[in-house]
């Protein structure tokens, strides 16, 4: 029964030793700002990021088109994995509200950010 217990014990250590922890944080991130270009989809939530550096924001739920969507700035770092989105209130004559994110994967397909609160978002490239 002894030997039972350690080579129990044994195999509960080395589980712990090798288990590799994922906390969803990290994905790919491919360094090239061009991959961001484009329209993405998460649900009904769209944003379109223009080469320009800036974009727009809608989500079909609310009845909300692409011709009435937020607009925005935005700024990508790789420096620290930075996606900086500058909201343009139109109604409050122009104010600009700042939001940023830090980016976990950027390829050719998926991007995905998360906030300083611990919500990630994670977006599917439609064009």
């Amino acid at each position: 029964m002894k030997r039972f217990v350690y080579v129990l014990l044994a195999c509960v250590l080395v589980a712990c030793t090798f288990t590799s922890c994922d906390l969803g944080l990290g994905g790919e991130i491919i360094e090239d700002e061009s991959l961001i270009i484009g329209k993405w989809r998460s649900d009904t939530e769209y944003w379109r990021y223009d080469s320009n550096g800036y974009g727009a924001t809608w989500d079909t739920a609310d009845d909300v088109t692409e011709e009435e969507a937020q607009r925005f700035r935005w700024e990508l770092s790789f420096t620290d994995s930075s996606l900086t989105h500058i909201h343009i209130i139109e109604i409050t004559g122009g104010e600009s509200v700042p939001k940023v994110y830090t980016l976990t994967t950027l390829t050719e397909t998926q991007l995905a950010y998360k906030d300083d609160f611990g919500n990630s978002y994670s977006f599917t490239k439609v064009n």
